[in-house]
Formats: structure tokens, sequence, C-alpha cells
């Protein structure tokens, strides 16, 4: 009897961030029934895979099959993307993606997010989808939990949520990226336990995971990613599966993702190396950390989720320690003071409490101008936030002091106003939630070099800010 058609194939896909080559020609498939768990070290590709696979990311080459129907293309390398857009919607609604961060709606019930998608996307009827949402709710686990609300709930209470809200789209199968790695141990074993019930009903799942056991426990097909690339296939139980993987784990180079657009901290000099107070520093901490690392730089927008993805290890872009970030990524110990916040605007005169105020996206800037009764304006680029004081976009920019006071210095036009601002718990490495051993290795290096009077020479050099 020959093979049924695969739900999912990859042939020969190559995704690059920039000049990071992520994926270099991987191809995988999933049959109906099948249980494929992807596995490798952190920055190995395997988030970035999945997320191919849902047309999350675009792919620069290569197919990607759902049910042998290929998503049609337009475009070439780097301009490649989808050709039809109610292809796309139709092959992700019977994909379910399950994150890591559970990406439930804060404002809605449990109930509420498990049947929002089946009526909106699919058009069930309310009374329809509400039966459903609560039978999968109950095949979960968690049916009592209808009528609360995510914040109310344990991490493996809403992972197990996220669980039912994508069986309830009906999917042909379901994605997991890291559906473990954000939870205690004890809460993990819950997840567990619902995806081992999910693989004895025979539902085609394709797992991405650090957990080794969870794919020997789960999966009948293993692909061990390193690199970007395919180092070795086949059962969970073959033993030359283990001896690769723990080749590779063992060679890794630890990728550090960074801005390079926000001097002093990081920037590009003119040989388009990565330089600055952060490249000092991070090459130090991996020094004695015994680490070999490379680096990587990403726009500000989306330093985090590239993270989460697995594109690099560890984020050192002067980022701010802020209990919302905290919820998403872990930090290491910090390398920097607290760094005062300061206004700059073309006068002393302006409306600071309820004007219009510049700062860059995803700051703790931008964080906390939302707080107050002043408008913020949002931009990508620190650049963008001084050039819309400049032609009266914004009457001020909130922005580091350490990163304006030398733009105040040296343009006559700008000048520093208001009080300083102090906002966060200073400056920290980001690192994954589930990398606490590389966090360890990191903070222990940067206690060193706090202990030995090195980061406070640094910090003085650079003019960073207060030392330790």
């Amino acid at each position: 009897m020959s093979n049924p058609t695969p739900v999912i194939e990859v042939r020969d896909l190559h995704k690059s961030f920039g000049n990071l080559e992520v994926l270099k020609g991987v191809d995988i498939c999933a049959r109906k029934g099948d249980v494929v768990a992807l596995i490798g070290s952190s920055g190995s590709g395997k988030s970035t895979l999945l997320r191919c696979i849902n047309l999350l990311e675009n792919s620069q080459k290569g197919d990607i099959l759902f049910k042998d129907e290929p998503v049609l293309w337009q475009g070439h390398g780097p301009e490649r993307r989808p050709a039809d857009t109610k292809q796309v919607l139709r092959m992700r609604t019977n994909l379910s993606m399950v994150f890591q961060q559970f990406n439930l709606w804060s404002h809605m019930t449990i109930l509420q997010n498990v049947m929002e998608a089946p009526v909106t996307v699919l058009g069930l009827p309310k009374d329809v989808a509400e039966t459903a949402a609560r039978g999968y709710l109950e095949k979960v686990g968690i049916v009592e939990k209808c009528d609360a609300f995510p914040a109310q709930l344990s991490g493996g209470q809403q992972q197990r949520a996220a669980i039912a809200r994508g069986l309830c789209m009906s999917p042909e199968a379901l994605l997991f990226d890291e559906p473990t790695s954000a939870l205690d141990p004890e809460l993990e074993q819950e997840v567990i336990a619902v995806i081992k019930d999910l693989a004895s009903e025979g539902r085609t799942m394709v797992i991405v995971t650090h957990d080794m056991k969870l794919a020997a426990d789960v999966a009948d097909h293993v692909v061990f990613l390193h690199l970007g690339r395919i180092e070795e296939e086949g059962p969970p139980t073959t033993a030359a599966l283990a001896l690769t993987a723990g080749m590779a784990y063992a060679s890794d180079t630890v990728r550090l993702g960074t801005e390079g657009a926000y001097a002093p901290w990081n920037f590009l000099n003119d040989a388009g190396e990565v330089d600055g107070f952060e490249r000092e520093v991070g090459d130090e901490l991996c020094k004695r950390a015994k680490l070999t690392c490379e680096w990587v730089v990403n726009d500000w927008d989306s330093i985090i989720p590239n993270l989460v993805s697995g594109n690099y290890d560890a984020i050192i872009a002067g980022m701010s320690i802020t209990a919302e970030r905290d919820e998403v990524i872990d930090f290491t110990t910090n390398y920097s003071q607290p760094d005062p916040s300061a206004y700059l605007a073309l006068s002393n005169d302006v409306d600071l409490a309820g004007g219009v105020i510049a700062a860059q996206s995803n700051t703790i800037q931008s964080g906390y101008i939302a707080t107050t009764s002043a408008t913020l304006v949002e931009f990508s680029t620190p650049e963008e936030t001084i050039a819309a004081v400049r032609n009266g976009e914004a009457d001020a920019v909130l922005a580091d002091k350490s990163f304006l006071a030398p733009i105040a210095a040296e343009n006559a036009d700008l000048m520093l106003t208001g009080d300083n601002i102090m906002l966060g718990g200073g400056v920290g490495m980001g690192i994954r939630e589930s990398d606490g051993e590389l966090k360890d290795k990191f903070s222990a290096a940067i206690d060193s070099m706090k202990a030995d009077g090195s980061l406070n020479a640094l910090i003085t050099k650079w003019e960073i800010g207060e030392t330790f």
C-alpha cells in the first residue's frame, strides 16, 4: 500500500534574516498521524522552520506544500512573498499553531478565547462554536475555567487553553513551538500529558522542543537541526541521532543579537563591524564564560521575537530590564545601572505633560509615555525620533540621557529639558526563558567583571552612566 499524501511537506527551504542564513536547504515531511519533533540547540532554525511552515515568515527559496498543494509565490529571494492571500488564509486555518507564550487575549474569558477564531474565521454560529469550545476545554482538563480570564490561570492551564483553541479550529495538523519551555516543571507535566493524549489519537503534529524526553515519548520521527541544516533524522531511539545531537550541542556558537544603531552602547563602525560599549562587554563576557560567540545585527522592533524564535541566543542591545519584558524573556544580572531618561526638545517651554512626545518603539520610554497624559508617537529608530522633533511632528523626544546628551552638546538647536526620569532596573542581557544555563553563565561573568572593576572601567570609557 502506497504512503498517503503528506499533510505537510517542505522541500529545500532557505530562510535568511539580512545576512544571517537561518535555514540552509531543509526537507521535512509529516503524513497524516505523524508526530515529527524538531530538536536542536538554540539558533539552529527550529522555530523559524515552524513559522515558515505556517507562513508567519517568508522564506527565500524552496517549496512548502499542504496536502500536495504548493504555496504560490511571487518575487524572488528577499522579495519573495505568497502570491495568493486566500490560499494563505485557507492553509493557516488548517494548521493550528500553539506558541511558547500562550498568546491568549487578556480581555477575554478562556471560553471566549477558544471560540473566537471558529466564529470569526470559520463562520460557525456562536452556539455551535461554544459547544465545541467547551468540549475541547474538557478534553484538556480545564472546562471549569471557562469563565476565568487568562491572568487567573497558571501557566500550564493557559497553555492547555491555547491547545484547546487550536483544536477548536479542527485543523489538519497542530504546530507546537516550545510548548513547555516557559513552564515550571510541575506545570510542564500537565501540558505533556495533553500532547501525549493527542498523539495517541493519531493527530498530525510538528513539535519544536528542547526536551529530548518529550521528543522520545511522543514523536515517531525526530529531525535534528544544527546551524540551519538537518544533521540527522530518524526514530527517536536511534543511537546515532542522540550521538549527533550531543556532539552538535557541545560545539555550538553562541549568537549575540544587537541593534548596531545606538551609540555609544552599540553601533557599526566604518568597517561595518559591531562596536561600542556592549561590543567590548560582550566579548569579555564570552571570554570569561568560555563561550565562542558571534555577533548578529537585528532591527530593534523584532529583536525580542527573533530571540524567542531562536535566531540568536542572547540580546545585548541596551535593553532595560522591565517587568513587561521579563514576562516574555529572562534577563541576566544588570551590567549597567538604571540610566536616567531625559527629554530633548527645541526649547525649554514645550509641554512635556500633555504634548506630543516621540520615542523609539518597544522601548522602556515608549511604555512610560503611554501611561501619561502626553500623546505618544513611535518610530523604528532613535534617529527618526530626533528628526520628528526637528520637523515638528513631536514636541520632544524621551530616550536614555546617555544617548541624548551628546546630541544636545553637538547641536545648538536642540537641548535637554525637564527633569530626569528613572525607569527600569538597569540594562541586562536578554535570554530565552528555556536557556537558564546560559543565563547563569553570563550572570556569573558579569558579576566577576563588577568584582574586579573591569566593568566600571568600560562604563567610564564609553561614558555610559553611573558606575557600580
